[in-house]
């Protein structure tokens, strides 16, 4: 069974800054996995998230660019919260999918970041090697100071989440086959000021065997 798509929820604080911030999640179904992106002004020396009170597992993180995983979480409307260790100006979002490996879920994962000059558009591509099939590349792209982005073709947008001066997009891109692929963001700035940015990738991989049965995955078949 492969991976699938299943919800998106998000928050910021914007235009106030602070230590912590929260908003509710709901999954359902078999095999369950979330993810979880957060992006914050500046540096702080601790962070924090968690689902329904259990703490999320770090994949990866650039600069103040995180991105977060927790296998089987609890079913329903449940809080996720983030706490940094000082104020800040602070987003986040979290992405749930079903029929999701149980066991390790994530293939691999990447990082990149760059500086885009003032009036300018650049490309963010990475080509990403998986060792699974059937996997969805998760990605997390923030940027500071940027007018806009565009996902290439087969990225699918999951959300769009700013504070004062920051904005960060999530997308998803289902890849059946083992190897390379390539993945991209175009990021245009406007005629104030250069652009940074950082994004982190994740390759999830589907279940491994039957999936697990409960009476959401029954009455759905």
């Amino acid at each position: 069974m492969a991976i699938a798509y299943q919800s998106t929820a998000w928050n910021s604080n914007a235009p106030f800054n602070s230590t912590s911030l929260s908003w509710s999640h709901t999954t359902s179904w078999s095999d369950r996995l979330l993810i979880v992106s957060t992006y914050f002004e500046w540096t702080s020396t601790t962070i924090g998230v968690t689902y329904s009170g259990v703490a999320m597992s770090l994949i990866s993180s650039i600069g103040n660019h995180y991105l977060y995983s927790l296998v089987a979480p609890a079913t329903g409307a449940n809080n996720v919260v983030i706490t940094i260790g000082a104020s800040r100006s602070l987003c986040g979002s979290s992405i749930s999918f079903t029929w999701a490996n149980q066991s390790s879920p994530v293939d691999t994962f990447w990082t990149n970041s760059g500086t885009i000059p003032v009036s300018s558009t650049q490309n963010t591509g990475l080509t990403l090697t998986t060792a699974s099939a059937n996997t969805i590349r998760v990605d997390s792209i923030a940027w500071q100071n940027g007018y806009y982005g565009t996902a290439w073709s087969g990225q699918t947008i999951r959300q769009f989440n700013s504070t004062t001066n920051d904005n960060v997009y999530d997308s998803t891109l289902a890849v059946a086959w083992i190897g390379s692929s390539t993945v991209n963001w175009s990021v245009t700035t406007g005629p104030g000021s250069s652009c940074t940015w950082n994004t982190v990738w994740a390759a999830l991989k589907e279940v491994t065997a039957t999936p697990s049965t409960n009476s959401n995955f029954l009455s759905f078949m």
